[in-house]
């Protein structure tokens, strides 16, 4: 008997509403729109119909289809609509594809090993240390009960551990996080009003106590806020999200071909850029920060601080960039920005020239995203169309109408298996963007010259609010014409 055969048997006698095709070898529920059958890989996986759409999953091993379909069957599963591509399946903790029995013994013993101590000490400590030691007639009982808000989150953290390791449906982790973090806050309310109404209280005016009852009060609002907020997300029944369905827009075969014609049609040459901290970082070499080359004879930048040079005559040669002269490129770190193109170097200028025509060695904007200098080193590669890129609905509709594909016209970029590898710094290719792409698809901008990403590494530190990265755009027209008088700069961060 196949797998899929046993499913129906079970399901069957449990419910009804549930069909079997022996040739298809799939499991039909048309009362909630699903369809499981074995997939190409050999994975067991569903289509599901919801809002009119139609909606994919694969699972692990068959037993995960068994009990995400009776689940679905049964109620237990929520389906929520999180947008027109996407819908989380709520209530359900997947099988593991390994032995379930060793994996719930192993569970069990790591949180109970972990949390019976993290639990007994923060009980001992809150019950022990504080409530029965503390003088509380001390000036100094405050300081004295803030180990207590430590110490119940503690015990909480401790049983939700205990909890986690013996459940048959785990605590989601933020609902544990969130039922620590309320009772710190309810801890500290509990210790102040402690303080306020015991031994000190009859020192207190009558307006001083409404007004720290009033705080108190608010502090202890906060935390129980907090833990609703834990339940409302699912903290309370103990489940996790299983399983996100993706909307389906093809077969997977014409996925495939989808996928390597939109990589055919926006592959392109970038250069990438590592950071060598140590390297040649003299003043016409290329580099970020410190003191670079200028033309005297002309105005330096105002209000801008210098970013980064690439002494071209040291880049891997493309096309699209020329082969000698030094493009340079300023910015204020916010939304302004100069790029600056000297065709010849002076071979006579140094350091002391740049120190004479008042050249700043540092950044003046205080969001400027490193400190120092830094050289750099390149390799030529090749780089295809980032997933949240402006254009690639355009591109989408390209790849299908030569493939003849019927492709919805809301299709976005990562809904395809594309694995771009646009982050990082690089010239030219495509960009990478931690929010959106903030360009107008019908605009002028339409190629990166120069991203820089952020950076926490041994050899150098950039970064962009939090971890943010900065893009630097140009009509392909004016980047023909080596025009840098109007580029785009943006930058943002999560």
């Amino acid at each position: 008997m196949n797998e899929m055969l046993k499913i129906y048997s079970k399901l069957e006698r449990e419910y009804a509403e549930v069909y079997y095709d022996p040739d298809a070898r799939t499991i039909r529920l048309p009362c909630y729109g699903m369809t499981a059958y074995t997939a190409d890989d050999g994975q067991p996986e569903i289509e599901m119909e919801y809002n009119c759409r139609h909606y994919i999953e694969s699972f692990e091993n068959y037993e995960s289809l068994y009990l995400f379909l009776s689940g679905a069957m049964s109620g237990r599963i929520k389906f929520r609509q999180t947008d027109d591509r996407t819908i989380i399946a709520d209530g359900f903790t997947p099988v593991l594809p390994k032995n379930t029995v060793k994996s719930r013994v192993f569970r069990a013993v790591f949180n109970t090993v972990i949390g019976f101590p993290l639990a007994a000490f923060g009980l001992l400590l809150a019950v022990v240390g504080v409530f029965y030691n503390v003088d509380y007639s001390s000036p100094s009982l405050i300081f004295e009960l803030c180990p207590l808000p430590l110490a119940l989150a503690m015990t909480v953290i401790g049983v939700s551990m205990l909890h986690h390791g013996f459940a048959k449906k785990p605590l989601a982790l933020h609902g544990v996080l969130i039922y620590g973090m309320g009772t710190v806050f309810t801890g500290f309310a509990l210790a102040m009003l402690m303080v306020t109404y015991g031994d000190k209280s009859e020192d207190m005016g009558f307006e001083d106590l409404i007004g720290v009852t009033f705080l108190f009060g608010l502090v202890l609002a906060a935390g129980i806020l907090m833990v609703v907020v834990g339940l409302r997300a699912g903290g309370s029944n103990g489940s996790t999200p299983f399983c996100t369905l993706r909307r389906k827009l093809l077969e997977p075969s014409e996925m495939e071909l989808m996928t390597a014609k939109i990589k055919e049609l926006t592959v392109t040459e970038a250069i990438e850029i590592t950071t060598a901290p140590f390297g040649n970082m003299g003043v016409t070499n290329s580099k970020l920060g410190g003191l670079h080359y200028w033309d005297a004879s002309m105005p330096y930048p105002e209000n801008m601080s210098f970013i980064a040079q690439f002494n071209l005559s040291q880049l891997p040669q493309t096309k699209k960039l020329p082969h000698e002269g030094i493009l340079q490129f300023f910015s204020d770190c916010e939304d302004k920005c100069r790029v600056v193109y000297h065709k010849t170097i002076d071979p006579d200028f140094t350091e002391d020239t740049a120190v004479s025509l008042g050249i700043p060695s540092i950044g003046s904007s205080e969001s400027m995203p490193f400190e120092g200098e830094c050289g750099l080193e390149f390799r030529l590669t090749e780089m295809f169309i980032g997933s949240n890129d402006v254009y690639g609905r355009d591109i989408i509709r390209k790849a299908a109408a030569e493939l003849r594909l019927d492709v919805p016209d809301d299709a976005e970029l990562d809904e395809f298996l594309l694995e771009s590898e646009a982050d990082g710094h690089h010239l030219l290719g495509y960009p990478c963007f931690t929010q959106y792409d903030p360009r107008d698809p019908n605009g002028k901008y339409n190629t990166l010259l120069f991203q820089l990403d952020s950076e926490m590494s041994e050899r150098f530190s950039i970064m962009w609010g939090d971890f943010g990265v900065a893009d630097f755009f140009i009509n392909d027209k004016d980047l023909e014409n080596l025009n840098f008088d109007d580029v785009f700069f943006t930058w943002d961060c999560c």
